[in-house]
């Protein structure tokens, strides 16, 4: 069952002595922190009174929250954005919801394994695919030629050395 939570990055210090938490973005583009309304710490929903960005991270006041001391617990915790939030072009996914697709190739529809990981890399993502062997494939259209969310199916093009490892730890 999908949730409704989508972990959005940690808050990793206070700023300042008003309160302000200085998170840590987990996402592709820290702005997504000025268009919401809202955001959940630990098991606590807090609306947001002010975001800002600062060098790579993400400056944020919220209700409730109005000294150093009041924000200090809240350092370490994981910072969740409810999906409805979030509005992704064509084409884009969540993270969360590409791990566990069945990657097949598109030429043949060879099974090759499931998505693993997605590296998150300067170039571009890089999808791990494992399987029998394990495959590297960047996120790009030349490799990933389609994702179908309702099948759970992503089809990619391979080349030669996308291949890193033969598995060898299939259940003996």
């Amino acid at each position: 069952m999908e949730n409704r939570l989508i972990e959005a990055g940690r808050v990793v210090n206070t700023h300042g002595i008003r309160g302000e938490l200085k998170i840590e973005p987990w996402c592709d583009d820290p702005g997504l922190f000025l268009n919401i309304k809202k955001i959940n710490i630990g098991n606590n929903e807090h609306r947001i009174k002010s975001a800002r960005i600062h060098k790579n991270s993400v400056l944020v006041m919220i209700d409730g929250i109005s000294s150093i001391d009041e924000a200090g617990p809240l350092i370490r915790e994981t910072v969740y954005i409810e999906r409805a939030e979030i509005k992704l072009d064509k084409g884009q996914y969540f993270i969360k919801d590409l791990i566990g697709l069945d990657v097949v190739n598109h030429e043949d529809s060879e099974p090759l394994g499931k998505l693993a990981d997605v590296l998150k890399l300067p170039a571009n993502d890089v999808y791990v695919v494992r399987g029998d062997k394990e495959y590297m494939v960047p996120a790009v259209k030349e490799f990933i030629r389609e994702i179908d969310m309702e099948s759970r199916v992503m089809r990619v093009f391979l080349i030669p050395g996308m291949c890193v490892a033969e598995n060898s730890d299939k259940g003996d």
